[in-house]
């Protein structure tokens, strides 16, 4: 019997069980098994004659299984059939599709020759099939219609092969506990995931996993996986999956398991050029191009050249949720064009990313170029919850694109404004469009916004975002704020960790936070405060004394606020290390060693320079003699 006698059927599209009980042989291919996946997509169960008491044929090669899997995986829950151990199995780590729901694997009358193949079998079964998956077998001295009956054939003396098969797959399915091997494996430094992966099939997958979770660049996969034959046809290879199966099944099955991209195209040797010929080629020519690490949930794209800015496009998967570009040196190797293109068709994908990361910069003009394709990529984002623009300044289009990101809760971006009014407005739009805000980080930069202060005002349309953990707002003039306006913040954010209000005054003699009012930021009001940044007023200091009112302060910095020839540093260092709990690190800027983002521990272990550098050593002294050693 062939498939030619059930094809009346595959009319009946909602077909969930088909038995075929006949005492004859159901020859069954490739081409039939697509043919009733196509016609019986909600099929649970199926039996082909597996019980038939007389056969000329040998039975469908066990490597069917993966061709079921892939057509009924999802669904099906009992299949029987007759099968034939004539050929070598697929190892674990090149099966791509498996069972989800198979509960029972009917092997009627399916004979095992040889005891060397138990392991192999089992290995094999339990890959396909799910881990609960139990066996039928059907033997010829005790003959019965059901298929599907896992009980009373293991005494059977035919059947003890298939009793060794079902010990070893409960076996490997004993060990089987993915969860807490996965989590326990992620300790693991890359060489004892390799002999990990030589304990048992179970371990290998999981370790396999762990192993090529992150990529590093693209040569060791290309060295590891693909075809020897790479430098064929001038370099470029047909990515034709019927041409050399076997080579390409193993490529993909490795390919598949890469999370995260780290570092782009990586080094550049002549099979990663021919490589990404390869894929401009299939590119270009196919509707449908199947990326070639297509579970790719991260890429951090670091391009060598102008020429790798486009290559992007290859290995964007529709799983992807994070994606940032930068270069790898401070030569601009990217072209704003290019780049721009690379938006452009980004934003015509079916993408869905959680996290985009900008980190690059070239002059204004450029930036200005950039920003109307990059804003229209943003806008085709809604999903983005977090936006990181570091180095690259942010235009209009670009900030009117980013307040429409209602689900934004991360954001560092270099702004850049005409006027005062403009900064208003961007703050209070994005307090209205994102109230789920947590980590908000503005260096707000143009000659002419230099002019004027960041009032209170300007920022307090953000405290209606209450799960605020980080704020830092930073401008060439000083930010003034008032007792009663500090108390504002800290009750408007009661879990903010980091706060940065303009410490890096280009003006030093400005006026700041009177040095009195540093106490306003204690754990009262700012119980969960840890690194705090401001401006500080020197011109008055006042006595010690007044406890530790600064407790819970891990980092203070107090920006480029300089302390003059005649001041007293003994007694500011003493006032500092009173009010400041013994583990609290202290670092500045300055003119000569000015920093845009103040909390970076660079420069030295506590980033001091200028008389600060004293302070720090007699808070030191006055520590010891409060605290002891």
């Amino acid at each position: 019997m062939t498939c030619d006698v059930i094809r009346p059927l595959f009319r009946c599209n909602r077909l969930r069980e088909l038995q075929v009980c006949y005492g004859g042989d159901f020859r069954v291919d490739s081409e039939s098994v697509q043919s009733m996946g196509e016609a019986w997509s909600d099929l649970e169960i199926l039996n082909l004659c597996a019980g038939a008491k007389s056969s000329h044929w040998d039975g469908a090669p066990l490597t069917l299984l993966q061709e079921f899997a892939a057509e009924f995986g999802h669904k099906l829950r009992r299949l029987a059939l007759n099968f034939a151990y004539t050929q070598e199995l697929p190892t674990a780590d090149t099966v791509s599709t498996s069972f989800s729901q198979l509960e029972i694997l009917g092997v009627g009358k399916t004979k095992i020759d040889s005891v060397d193949h138990f392991g192999v079998l089992a290995e094999f079964l339990v890959s396909v099939c799910s881990k609960e998956a139990e066996i039928a077998y059907i033997s010829k001295d005790f003959w019965r219609a059901d298929a599907f009956q896992t009980t009373g054939w293991e005494n059977a003396p035919e059947a003890k092969n298939w009793v060794a098969v079902k010990q070893n797959m409960e076996s490997d399915d004993a060990r089987y506990t993915p969860d807490l091997l996965d989590v326990i494996f992620g300790f693991l430094d890359m060489e004892s995931l390799k002999n990990a992966a030589c304990v048992c099939r179970v371990w290998h997958d999981i370790a396999i996993d762990q192993i090529w979770q992150v990529l590093r660049g693209l040569l060791p996969l290309i060295h590891q996986f693909w075809p020897p034959w790479i430098n064929a046809k001038n370099g470029i290879m047909d990515p034709d999956p019927t041409e050399y199966p076997e080579l390409w099944s193993r490529f993909r099955a490795y390919s598949r398991r890469v999370r995260k991209l780290d570092g782009g195209i990586g080094t550049v040797s002549q099979a990663v050029q021919n490589f990404l010929k390869t894929l401009e080629t299939a590119y270009s020519a196919e509707k449908d191009f199947e990326p070639p690490l297509p579970s790719l949930r991260e890429i951090i794209w670091e391009p060598n050249s102008v020429s790798d800015t486009l290559a992007l496009r290859f290995f964007v998967s529709p799983f992807l949720r994070r994606l940032s570009i930068r270069p790898t040196t401070s030569i601009r190797p990217m072209d704003s064009d290019l780049l721009s293109q690379l938006f452009s068709h980004l934003s015509n994908q079916n993408l869905h990313l959680a996290a985009f990361n900008l980190d690059t910069k070239w002059t204004d003009e450029e930036d200005e170029k950039l920003g109307d394709a990059l804003a229209s990529f943003i806008r085709s984002q809604p999903a983005l919850e977090e936006v990181l623009f570091p180095k690259f300044y942010v235009q209009h289009s670009l900030i009117s694109a980013l307040t429409g990101v209602h689900r934004l809760r991360k954001f560092h971006g270099v702004l850049h404004f005409d006027t005062s009014q403009e900064v208003d407005s961007f703050i209070a739009g994005l307090a209205e469009a994102c109230p789920t805000l947590r980590n908000l980080v503005l260096y707000v930069t143009n000659d002419r916004t230099e002019n004027h202060s960041i009032r209170f005002d300007s920022i307090s349309p953000l405290l209606s975002c209450k799960s605020l953990v980080e704020f830092q707002i930073l401008h060439g003039r000083p930010l003034q704020l008032g007792a009663h306006q500090i108390h504002a913040i800290g009750q408007a954010w009661p879990s903010i960790a980091t706060l940065s209000l303009c410490p890096n005054v280009i003006r030093s003699y400005e006026s700041g936070l009177p040095l009195l009012d540093l106490v306003n930021f204690g754990p009262r009001s700012f119980p969960m405060l840890e690194r705090l940044a401001v401006f500080l007023d020197l011109s008055l200091l006042p006595d010690t004394g007044g406890g530790m009112a600064l407790s819970q302060l891990k980092t203070l910095c107090v920006g480029t606020a300089s302390i003059n020839p005649g001041m007293d540093a003994q007694r500011l260092a003493q006032y500092i290390a009173t009010i400041c709990s013994p583990s609290m690190r202290l670092c500045n800027a300055a003119d000569n060693h000015y920093r845009k983002f103040v909390f970076d521990e660079r420069g030295g272990p506590h980033d001091l320079v200028g008389r600060w550098l004293d302070v720090w050593r007699e808070m030191e002294r006055h520590r010891s003699a409060l605290y002891g050693a």
